[in-house]
């Protein structure tokens, strides 16, 4: 239990940011099963797999609330959740899942539950690795991408998917379920030396080639010119491919090296030659929308979609045609689908046939939006219908709906709905069988909430606001103020990650357990952030002082439109949100005024502190792609320069903190921002006498995710913030709930930052 001082409106922390009780619903290829990620029976903290059989009892689940008749636990991990992610094999026998080798690695191995059938087997401790003959190996799953397993209709017992050692520059393998035997159907040229060295010759004779066709038009005074990429194509490696329902290879995008530079291109692979095709022109990593690449696991948008074999027609996800990502024909160029103002973010496709019916887009608040084709009409019919009725069960304005897993035969449809003030529903709908209907199907049919405790909780609602930059740019954020108080309140900037990345409107837990505890917040999407188009996107290549610029107008709009307390401004961001809240704090934003204070308390979690060539240290597994996306975002002067990156990393720029109260906080397994980053801040902190702390949480990675660490965190970011911003303390959280942390204080120049 919480305190029982809590007022009316705090909500206990556990509610909003403990494990969900259901997500990731999704029905079966067959019909025969529904399975979803719950908390195991008998203890809390870790996400299990759970399944049900199929059809639910007539007229619909009337039991238990939250529960679906005939459900069982089919893993019983411990520790930590079960999977990133679950996917049923065709045939509906058995399920797989990709999970991490250990905790917070980012390394990934398959595993299967089979058969589903079988009772008496389950639950199991975490089912069976395919991959444990082969420890050092990864797959499917890369820094950025997108996920790349496929689970062909014909061959069930077999899996085609992604393998490698760490790297974005993958194999493409194919593995059976049955045995566990791996074939490699694809090796990268990168995976082994002397495909490296193939590259390098490839490289040299294309700039030999160059160099004597630049010769040549120079003496013929361009009368004559050789088909350089005709005579010699710049050399390439795939980083991603793209698989049919048959489970052949029918695309890939590839890293083309060049004179130009590094570029991005995709290709198809012609039948009838068993060549590969390039689809469209090769693309610039630096006019490269980022959104196609995604900034985590699974976030990556790139598609190829083979259209019509025979005529060799695709469409793809590309960023070529227009500002924002579109989805394009080719070899036609015929652009099938684009929204001017926001970027794609999700395909909807025939489960079938692969064909594309819809898009999900966000400019404000996210939509789905239907292909403009006659196979899509079907789709756009029957998910307005579904739409509606979910809509008008208990519906609100801003809810959003979307289908987020489709039978075979598509008469059977998982639908997500969520809003500002309830976290994800999961509803079971059966969409008409003839395109057009008589409205006599069942209405679509509640299964699981993810957080039904928030139904009677005073949650608020977040609405989207302009702020205009030093430099004209338009920035969107969001905007959440408490239920009570008039006037200026106390207010947290929340900054995301990425910078790849973005801010949604929705349920967000961090904004309303700000909110119960009287603190409103605005999350900015400042430049270089995705989702707006490649122009928004590359303003912040090259301009990470830029970024600054944006945190630091996004506060002074607060204050100047009487919404924030100059003085009870705090602020807050995670991974390179976190690097951003140091840099405010730090006055890294121009003209600023460093000996003036600019925030109550800065949380930084995971960020890095020192930036391109003042940061020696190894992170990313020093992944090539990795580093040249990051040159392109610092700029070649920051890169190169000590002297100037220094300038703009938060470590050198300590002194500037004075007057400030900074909580920094790390996992100990950190792949990506190496917790050294946290150690280097605290130490020199503590050297200079100022006020903060450093806590760290072993066997944790990038993010904090274990169930007792998460409560643990977040409790002490809301004692250090309320007690910074002079407001009453939070509730205490129950020991029992965070009973098995793994959290250290590193640092603290205080045992008063965190209790008055």
């Amino acid at each position: 239990m919480e305190s029982p001082l809590m007022s009316t409106d705090d909500i206990p922390l556990h509610t909003i940011f403990g494990k969900a009780e259901a997500e990731s619903v999704k029905v079966s290829n067959g019909g025969k099963w529904l399975a979803w990620l719950a908390r195991s029976s008998g203890k809390g903290g870790v996400l299990d797999l759970w399944v049900a059989p199929l059809p639910l009892p007539s007229p619909g689940p009337k039991k238990e609330a939250n529960r679906i008749p005939g459900a069982r636990q089919l893993t019983a991990a411990e520790g930590r959740d079960i999977c990133f992610s679950f996917h049923f094999t065709k045939d509906d026998k058995r399920i797989v899942y990709l999970r991490e080798t250990t905790h917070g690695s980012e390394l990934y191995h398959l595993y299967a539950l089979n058969p589903l059938d079988d009772e008496d087997a389950f639950p199991m401790t975490t089912g069976h690795d395919l991959l444990a003959k082969y420890p050092s190996l990864t797959c499917a799953l890369g820094f950025v991408g997108g996920e790349q397993l496929w689970l062909p209709e014909s061959t069930p017992d077999l899996v085609v998917l992604a393998t490698g050692r760490g790297s974005l520059m993958w194999d493409l393998s194919m593995l059976s379920l049955e045995t566990g035997e791996l074939t490699v159907l694809e090796r990268n040229p990168c995976s082994t030396i002397l495909g490296c060295a193939r590259l390098i010759l490839v490289l040299v004779f294309h700039v030999v080639v160059w160099s004597l066709g630049a010769v040549l038009g120079a003496i013929t005074c361009g009368c004559i010119t050789l088909p350089t990429n005709w005579l010699a194509p710049p050399p390439s490696a795939p980083s991603q491919y793209f698989v049919g329902t048959n489970g052949n290879v029918t695309g890939r995008a590839e890293v083309e090296i060049s004179l130009q530079g590094i570029a991005l291109r995709l290709t198809r692979r012609c039948p009838r030659k068993g060549s590969w095709l390039q689809v469209g022109p090769s693309i610039l990593f630096a006019d490269l929308n980022m959104q196609l690449m995604g900034s985590g696991p699974a976030t990556g948008t790139l598609r190829l979609d083979v259209l019509d074999a025979n005529e060799g027609s695709v469409a793809v996800h590309t960023c070529v045609s227009h500002d924002t990502t579109s989805y394009v024909k080719y070899p036609e160029g015929e652009v099938l689908f684009v929204d001017p103002q926001a970027d794609i973010q999700t395909f909807i496709s025939n489960p079938r046939s692969g064909e594309v019916e819809a898009f999900v887009v966000t400019r404000e608040r996210s939509e789905t939006v239907a292909l403009n084709s006659p196979g899509a009409l079907r789709f756009k019919h029957e998910f307005e219908r579904l739409r509606d009725i979910i809509l008008g069960i208990d519906g609100e304005e801003g809810e959003t709906v979307m289908v987020v897993s489709r039978t075979m035969a598509d008469d059977l449809w998982v639908m997500r709905s969520h809003s500002d003030t309830k976290a994800q529903r999961f509803f079971l709908a059966q969409p008409w069988s003839n395109g057009v209907g008589d409205h006599g199907s069942p209405s679509p049919v509640l299964l699981l909430s993810a957080r039904p405790q928030l139904a009677s909780l005073p949650l608020v609602c977040t609405r989207s606001v302009k702020i205009t930059a030093r430099d004209g740019v338009l920035l969107s954020a969001y905007l959440t103020l408490p239920k009570k108080g008039k006037g200026r309140v106390p207010l947290a900037l929340v900054l995301h990650g990425g910078p790849a990345a973005r801010d949604y409107a929705g349920y967000v837990p961090l904004l309303q357990l700000l909110a119960s505890r009287h603190i409103g917040s605005l999350s900015v999407n400042y430049r270089g952030s995705t989702g707006y188009g490649k122009k928004f996107l590359k303003l912040g290549n090259g301009a990470v002082q830029g970024m600054n610029n944006d945190v630091e107008d996004a506060r002074q709009w607060a204050i100047e439109t009487g919404i924030a307390d100059p003085d009870k401004i705090a602020i807050i961001g995670g991974s390179w949100g976190g690097y951003l809240a140091l840099g405010g704090a730090t006055c890294i934003a121009e003209n600023d005024e460093p000996q003036k204070r600019r925030y109550a308390a800065v949380v930084a979690i995971v960020p890095p502190v020192t930036v391109g060539a003042a940061d020696k240290r190894k992170a990313f597994r020093s992944d090539p792609l990795v580093k040249r996306y990051w040159r392109q975002i610092y700029g070649p002067e920051v890169s190169s320069n000590k002297a100037s990156a220094e300038r703009i990393s938060p470590l050198y720029r300590l002194e500037h903190l004075r007057g400030n109260r900074l909580l920094l906080i790390h996992g100990e397994d950190d792949p990506r921002v190496p917790r050294e980053h946290g150690d280097a801040v605290a130490a020199a902190a503590r050297s200079m006498g100022l006020v903060g702390a450093h806590l760290t949480y072993a066997r944790e990675g990038h993010s904090i995710r274990r169930e007792p660490n998460v409560l643990h965190m977040w409790s002490m970011v809301m004692k250090f913030l309320c007690l910074q911003l002079d407001l009453p303390p939070p509730p205490a959280v129950n020991s029992q709930l965070i009973e098995g942390h793994t959290a250290y204080m590193q640092w603290a120049s205080s045992p008063n930052l965190f209790e008055g």
